[in-house]
């Protein structure tokens, strides 16, 4: 909020303008009844009527004004929140991605924001505005006649214990109405995501009975909000509402005993009536304040988690030499994922990492990534302490490709270049001929890949992620499963010129292919979180140990066509 403080200032003097000229009528009106009309004064007739010409002119424009400004400092508020929150969230640890949905995330960022952003710019101006309002009309109110108002106010400390009573209540609707929207922006992006299973599996009825669940409880949240709130407002309003009575009754005594002029009465029901809606504003603030703070600690729940690189003093690395693992273990729940794993990486080498499903390939990656922490040992890069460096120095080392990794809705160019401003223009070229997409850019270079890419073949969104890892020229490139949907003839063309190129970088592939593991320095084979064997391919296959019996099948299939080659070339 302070970069706009100047312009709320503006708005805030705009705003008691434009009540200044409110307040000015209903004492006109006083002096119409009670000066005009029995001294027949036609002078300060046209005086009064000139007067409110006047104001009513002025109030209009001072409130167009007063709107425009007013959304603008709204918009600019909103776009400067979502944007530190939106940034904030991408430096958390991955952890924090993998305990809370999409859809909740989502949910903060637009709707909390939104409501944080009205609370902070119209509820912050409207309270100062109706309590300045309310404290000018109960100067004028006392100022006619000071009786009549210490009787209204033996209203206001019921209005404020009803309120207080239903505050609990409230706060305990509105947290679970947000949770239940959650939950719903969730379910839409889980399902829209995975919209192939779901049609794969005629899925149609069932995801229906889960929606119709799931919105029931939300129309449910829905109504409790309203009742718990609607029965809070009107109860003030109801409080409210019996002002006139009381003025009526006891005020039009005064009047018949001659205590009260008329016009005075009228001024002061004016002004009584006018105290209805700052006062009404003030009951709906309330209800606001409640609803924000349900949003503020949404919102602050995020802020105050700490990011990657938050509170630690971190080591600079110099030239990378060689990275250790120093028995690491993982443990999820009561299964360990790695056990005391043991094993170098050394820089300008070339490793394959293999192993059966749920051997630890992955979670190796992970703790090497930084993106997940180990429970026990070290990881040490030119024997630092891995954790002594920070995320986004380590980041700028690594690239990265998985068959998990999507492209976002752009350009074949913008997805391959994201966040690289440094591509020259030969090496876009050469990449997407290597990738074999230079065709498909050529001839719609503005073509849209479509959300996660979902426009292009598998084969294709795989080639584009690895051709934007390539491009990213880092210290270590891994590649996880990132050609099980190419062919083998790109497949082999592509890791021989990630190969050629990164003769003085360090490779590490992961893979279940036979074929994308051979002309490595070094395979490693996991086996329930250890290295269990490594060697070359060659040595794997003679050792005939559990390497072997993995890939036994791709071994034979590929002695089989080597035997029908060799016979082939014979024969001719």
């Amino acid at each position: 909020m302070k970069p706009f403080w100047k312009y709320q200032v503006v708005l805030f003097v705009l705003l008691m303008i434009s009540n200044a000229a409110a307040l000015a009528s209903p004492y006109i009106l006083k002096l119409f009844i009670d000066e005009v009309i029995p001294e027949r004064n036609i002078d300060l007739l046209w005086t009064l009527v000139g007067s409110l010409g006047i104001l009513y002119v002025l109030r209009v424009g001072v409130t167009f004004l007063a709107d425009y400004l007013y959304t603008w400092i709204g918009n600019q508020v909103m776009i400067n929140m979502s944007m530190s929150l939106f940034d904030h969230i991408l430096r958390l640890p991955i952890q924090y991605f993998r305990q809370n949905s999409a859809g909740d995330l989502v949910h903060r960022i637009d709707k909390e924001v939104e409501q944080i952003q009205r609370a902070l710019t119209g509820s912050l101006i409207s309270a100062l505005n109706n309590i300045i309002t309310v404290i000018g009309l109960v100067l004028l109110m006392c100022y006619l006649s000071i009786t009549l108002f210490l009787g209204i106010c033996l209203l206001y400390p019921v209005l404020i214990a009803v309120l207080k009573r239903f505050e609990p209540a409230i706060n305990r609707t509105i947290n679970q109405l947000r949770q239940e929207q959650s939950d719903m922006l969730s379910y839409y992006t889980e399902r829209f995501s995975n919209v192939k299973l779901i049609k794969s599996f005629l899925a149609y009825v069932h995801e229906r009975s889960i929606l119709s669940s799931k919105l029931k409880r939300l129309s449910q949240s829905y109504i409790r909000e309203v009742v718990i709130t609607s029965a809070s407002k009107n109860s003030g309003v109801f409080l409210m509402s019996l002002m006139p009575i009381i003025l009526l009754g006891w005020g039009g005594h005064q009047v018949l005993v001659g205590v009260l002029s008329l016009g005075t009465l009228i001024a002061f029901l004016q002004y009584a009536n006018k105290i209805h809606d700052p006062f009404r504003n003030i009951i709906n603030l309330y209800i606001d304040i409640v609803n924000t703070s349900v949003s503020l600690e949404r919102v602050f729940s995020i802020l105050e988690q700490k990011s990657d690189e938050s509170d630690r003093d971190f080591r600079p690395l110099g030239q990378l030499e060689k990275i250790q693992f120093q028995n690491v273990s993982v443990s999820l729940g009561n299964q360990h994922i790695l056990r005391n794993l043991n094993l170098e990486f050394k820089i300008g080498k070339h490793y394959g990492i293999a192993g059966a499903s749920g051997a630890g390939k992955s979670t190796l990656l992970d703790v090497l990534s930084k993106f997940s922490a180990q429970d026990s040992g070290e990881v040490l890069v030119n024997d630092i302490n891995l954790k002594e460096v920070s995320f986004s120095q380590w980041m700028q080392r690594l690239s990265m490709h998985s068959q998990n990794f999507l492209l976002f809705n752009g350009t074949i160019f913008e997805n391959i270049s994201y966040a690289n401003n440094d591509i020259a223009e030969h090496e876009k070229r050469e990449v997407l001929e290597l990738t074999e997409l230079e065709e498909r850019y050529a001839s719609a270079p503005q073509e849209r890949t479509g959300d996660m890419g979902n426009h292009l073949s598998g084969g294709q969104r795989q080639r584009i992620s690895l051709a934007r890892a390539i491009l990213k020229k880092a210290d270590i490139l891994i590649i996880d499963e990132g050609t099980s949907e190419i062919d083998s003839r790109t497949e082999e063309k592509i890791y021989s010129y990630v190969l050629t190129r990164s003769r003085f970088k360090t490779v590490i592939i992961v893979s279940h292919r036979l074929s994308a593991l051979k002309n490595l320095d070094e395979i490693l084979f996991i086996d329930s979180g250890k290295v269990a064997e490594q060697g070359s391919l060659s040595n794997l296959i003679a050792r005939r140990g559990l390497f072997y019996e993995t890939f036994k099948e791709q071994i034979d299939v590929n002695n089989s066509l080597n035997k029908a080659y060799e016979s082939t070339v014979s024969t001719k």
